[in-house]
């Protein structure tokens, strides 16, 4: 029996139906064929990099367009690898491992934001949340790039950021990967605001977030003694600074305004201050008063103390206590250090009358002086290196060297000092003492001083070697400074240790910027004064100083988050003069405002002493300069107002200090 026959409409109806699904058929069998012909050719292939690329390179990463390896870890293997790598939050933070190794100038710290530490960085973040008094509960909602970047950003725990957070690659030849919007830097930052014009913060320290290096006080040299004619001549150019070019020129990059060195700037007027030669020199060697005729009595009994030679020192000595090189010679001498803590610190100046009571404690004492100054004038240079030690064998290399006015200390004072030392250390002591009566007596020295070669001289007033700085930069006062400021603690902590308290004393007499000496010295000294310009900074107020020889340089600038260029400020104001941004104030023309504290405070004994702090602002002499004075420009209507603009991101390099 047959099957009945459809109706021939029923069956037009259904043809198409079946041809459609056998179409499809085909298609899909076709696609799965060329899908996995594509995978094979792509991966499984041995560099499936080219095929997969998402665009182009930039031109400074284009010779490495076959090659994505060099940036990619997940190019290392194949399908698989760029799948799991895709999924993998720490992707990401292994590929910026890959940029810097290309990248070394980057810091040790370059995926932290701005390439800071975390220490710092939370300290900058306090510390701007305190002055602008924004606490994190006061800031503005969340905006939604914030939250976009949080919910699509992988979540380092160590807040490390990837180099591809803000650097885009893959987006064309020309792409500049330093670009960055307004958007990008303010997804990280609590503080959202519509433009630099409008609701940027106010500046609060800019550009003095510190001190500047080289205490200088522009409003009292412009407004006195610029003006004055009589001061004319001195200034650099030889007439009446009308204009801050006169000692201003833009270097070489155009951004900063550098100026010529001391000689150039500032010889013609304070040369003088530093040679000094209306006060004495320091004192590095001083013979102790003493004389033989009035230490013999006591109570109408002789007794002679056997030294030997000895100058009649007598009343000539106002030293509170041996200067502080002798103190550090001696510092190993027990028995000097037993005969000293016998009679005194103060002992240089009354051992006629500590004879009286202690008659061997000051033979000791004079002795090991002689014996000190013998040592010297024989071996020189080798002789202070062993006394110094070897934490402090560099000073008996100073140069100058003391070892020219040592010898000639022993020449003139003491002509026999060999044989004596010689028969006093065989146990067979002078049997008289000799009284040298004055400079004079020996090889015709008539002059109140007597030079010995490169500053050092002696005094015939009172018996010592002293040292006045020979000029600007001074080699042996210099070399003392850096010596003291490399060991000797600040003045809010004690030096502990013969030598570093004999230090400690030193520094005193050096940072004076008055050279108006210390109980030590007895009063004013050439001491240089390179203090008074020179900053000396403590940042980290354990004691170890920093000298600022030099003032601000370019590498200095390494790890400021902000930038300023002056050329073309300088070139877009041809009308206009520095004096536009750079406003004088006229309270630091006041009187009693030289010393001022960001630079000096009084110290125990009402003294001025250097401040360490360089946190201390300061602005040379000019207002502070608000928003408002870049609002004039940096707006809507005129030049760009972006974040780079004024700011860096990578505030860090490598080698910085």
């Amino acid at each position: 029996m047959s099957e009945p026959v459809q109706n021939p409409d029923e069956l037009s109806t259904l043809l198409p139906m079946q041809a459609l699904l056998q179409k499809r058929r085909v298609a899909s069998f076709l696609a799965s064929i060329l899908s996995l012909t594509f995978c094979l050719l792509v991966f499984g292939g041995s560099s499936t990099s080219p095929a997969i690329s998402p665009g182009r390179l930039s031109s400074a990463h284009s010779a490495m367009k076959d090659d994505c390896a060099q940036c990619h870890t997940a190019a290392e293997g194949g399908f698989s690898n760029w799948v799991s790598h895709a999924f993998d939050s720490k992707t990401s933070l292994a590929d910026s491992q890959r940029c810097l190794k290309c990248h070394p100038e980057i810091s040790t710290h370059a995926l932290s934001p701005h390439g800071m530490c975390p220490q710092d960085l939370f300290q900058l973040t306090a510390n701007a949340q305190q002055k602008t008094k924004l606490s994190l509960s006061d800031s503005d909602k969340q905006s939604f790039l914030q939250t976009l970047a949080e919910m699509t950003a992988h979540k380092n725990q160590d807040r490390s950021l990837t180099c591809s957070t803000c650097h885009r690659e893959h987006h064309g030849q020309k792409t500049d990967l330093t670009d960055l919007t307004n958007q990008q830097c303010q997804s990280c930052h609590a503080r959202q605001f519509e433009s630099f014009a409008h609701g940027h913060p106010e500046f609060t320290d800019f550009p003095h977030e510190r001190r500047s290096r080289i205490y200088f006080d522009h409003a009292k040299h412009l407004m006195q003694y610029f003006a004055d004619e009589k001061f004319a001549h001195l200034l650099p150019a030889g007439t009446s600074a009308t204009s801050c070019t006169a000692c201003h020129q833009q270097d070489s990059s155009g951004r900063f305004m550098v100026t010529g060195g001391f000689q150039q700037m500032c010889a013609n007027c304070h040369t003088s201050e530093i040679t000094d030669k209306v006060y004495p020199g320091i004192a590095f060697f001083a013979l102790p008063n003493f004389s033989q005729t009035e230490s013999s009595k006591v109570d109408s009994v002789q007794s002679e103390i056997l030294i030997g030679e000895w100058p009649a020192t007598d009343g000539t000595n106002n030293l509170h206590a041996l200067p502080p090189f002798m103190e550090m010679l001696l510092a190993d001498d027990k028995l000097f250090q037993h005969a000293k803590q016998t009679l005194g610190d103060d002992a240089p100046r009354r051992l006629n009358y500590a004879s009286q009571k202690h008659p061997a404690a000051v033979e000791q004492y004079l002795w090991s002086i002689k014996q000190l100054i013998d040592e010297i004038a024989q071996d020189g240079e080798a002789a202070l290196e062993r006394r110094l030690g070897p934490s402090y064998s560099a000073v008996a290399h100073m140069k100058p060297s003391i070892v020219e006015s040592v010898i000639s200390m022993q020449r003139v004072w003491f002509p026999n000092l060999m044989s004596e030392v010689s028969t006093q250390r065989h146990g067979k002591p002078p049997a008289q003492s000799l009284q040298v009566n004055s400079l004079e007596t020996y090889r015709g020295i008539s002059a109140a001083e007597h030079t010995s070669g490169g500053g050092w001289y002696l005094s015939k007033t009172d018996f010592s070697i002293r040292y006045r700085p020979q000029g600007h930069a001074d080699r042996l006062i210099k070399s003392w400074i850096e010596l003291q400021a490399r060991t000797v603690p600040n003045t809010d902590l004690k030096p502990t240790g013969i030598r570093k308290q004999a230090l400690a004393k030193m520094f005193q007499i050096l940072e004076s910027p008055t050279g108006s000496g210390t109980v030590a010295t007895r009063g004013p000294v050439s001491s240089g004064r390179c203090l008074k310009c020179h900053t000396a900074d403590d940042p980290t107020r354990n004691g170890q100083l920093k000298i600022n020889w030099l003032a601000f340089r370019p590498t200095d600038d390494n790890k400021t988050l902000h930038k300023f260029t002056h050329a073309p400020h300088l070139k877009s104001r041809k009308s206009e003069t520095c004096s536009s941004c750079h406003i004088l104030d006229r309270n630091f023309t006041s009187v009693g405002t030289f010393y001022r504290p960001e630079f000096f405070l009084r110290d125990s004994e009402n003294r001025w002493a250097i401040n360490t702090n360089p946190a201390s602002a300061h602005a040379s002499g000019f207002s502070r300069i608000t928003k408002a004075n870049c609002v004039n420009c940096h707006n809507e209507s005129a030049v760009r107002q972006s974040c780079l603009t004024c700011h860096n991101y990578h505030s860090c390099q490598s080698g910085s200090n």
